[in-house]
């Protein structure tokens, strides 16, 4: 009974880790890699508390190498214009080190690698790379990890702690067996999956039965937006206090994101002087305000024409507005055009022929700098005269 405690224990962790980590942004590779390897060794970990089989032993260990393999290649793929916290790249390193030590049960006789302490240490190494992968992603976004996180894992485990206890105690009394341990697991599971995506489900609930009222449904979403930003803010960065180059690849991201109020809402910038927000004004409504205020920024970069260009004038708006704003995705083969006028099917035309996308990246960096800089301006009456960070 101990031992089973110990796998739900485990079991546990690790699958609300890696449903936490696959929604948590869907545009980060790596976290969405790094989630799978979590299911995948939590499923595997159920089956082999079931009953020891070939698909768990693959589970546990191939399909979370694989994952991580690619995540770590991401990792190593990232942009060069952001450095990482050293302390969290040691932890991605340290916990990879004793994942694949870990897994050097798998070239040992089959009982070792079904042994319970290398089933369980697998796990905690899984486990460790999942946090150092999410804490790279908060620092990435300008985001806080840990609040959103905990409050996910708090609901998470005293819903599994409530249920899985009355299950453990029917197992005591009546014994231990296959169904029983199969229903720990799929209730433990299948809470777990609720509450991590209950959010999603919410939604989806919203959208059918809110359908004919779409005031009221507009109103559950923005709470649901700005519940899910509050969390994710991080209250430590300060605009006064950055240096140049966060604050620029701030400015980067929330050009990114300029479609996306539940980013925008996170994002530092959102302290502006420039947006004239009222302290009781709601997160949403000043994210309206930095998404106008960004696009006022992106036509500044416009050279004096009404028609579109190519030239070398144009290229610092061309690379924002359009990707940005209008949400072109030149480089992708199923973006569709059907539904663009004729001056931006030419613009996507240029853009698919002339302009390499290592180019256009280029080129976005180069026009956030230049917003950058001007937003951070405007902090200046604000500074301090001795600040050196600013110089």
């Amino acid at each position: 009974m101990a031992q089973l405690t110990l796998h739900t224990v485990v079991y546990s962790l690790s699958l609300w880790m890696g449903l936490y980590l696959l929604q948590r942004n869907d545009r980060n590779p790596a976290l969405r890699l790094t989630g799978v390897g979590l299911v995948s060794y939590a499923i595997g970990l159920a089956m082999a508390a079931i009953g020891d089989s070939f698909f768990s032993r693959v589970l546990i260990g191939l399909v979370p190498l694989v994952a991580w393999a690619l995540a770590v290649w991401h990792f190593v793929q990232r942009p060069d214009d952001n450095t990482p916290p050293r302390n969290i790249v040691w932890l991605l390193y340290i916990g990879s080190a004793f994942f694949l030590l870990s897994l050097g049960a798998l070239v040992l006789p089959i009982a070792w690698l079904l042994a319970q302490p290398t089933q369980l240490t697998i796990g905690v190494d899984l486990l460790i790379v999942g946090y150092a992968i999410a804490k790279l992603d908060a620092h990435n976004e300008g985001e806080a990890l840990l609040p959103g996180a905990l409050q996910s894992l708090i609901t998470v485990a005293v819903g599994n702690v409530i249920l899985g206890a009355q299950v453990l105690i029917v197992m005591a009394i009546d014994g231990t067996s296959t169904g029983m341990v199969t229903l720990l697991f799929g209730v433990l599971g299948g809470y777990t999956l609720l509450r991590v995506f209950g959010r999603a489900l919410q939604a989806f609930i919203d959208k059918s039965l809110l359908a004919e009222n779409s005031a009221v449904q507009s109103q559950r979403d923005a709470l649901h937006l700005e519940s899910e930003a509050l969390a994710r803010t991080d209250a430590r960065l300060t605009l006064l206090t950055m240096p140049a180059d966060e604050f620029t690849r701030h400015t980067r991201r929330a050009l990114r994101d300029i479609n996306r109020p539940d980013k925008l809402m996170a994002n530092p910038l959102m302290q502006l002087p420039l947006l004239n927000a009222d302290p009781d004004e709601r997160p949403l409504v000043r994210a309206g305000k930095l998404r106008t205020l960004l696009i006022d920024r992106i036509h500044q970069l416009k050279p004096n024409s009404d028609a579109y260009g190519t030239t070398d004038a144009w290229r610092y708006y061309n690379a924002l507005y359009y990707p940005y704003v209008v949400g072109l995705k030149p480089y992708s083969r199923r973006f569709s055009t059907e539904h663009l006028d004729e001056a931006t099917r030419a613009v996507f035309a240029w853009m698919q022929t002339q302009v390499p996308e290592r180019t256009l990246y280029n080129w976005q960096n180069a026009a956030a700098k230049v917003i950058a800089d001007d937003l951070r301006a405007s902090l200046e009456p604000q500074m301090q005269p001795d600040a050196a960070i600013w110089q």
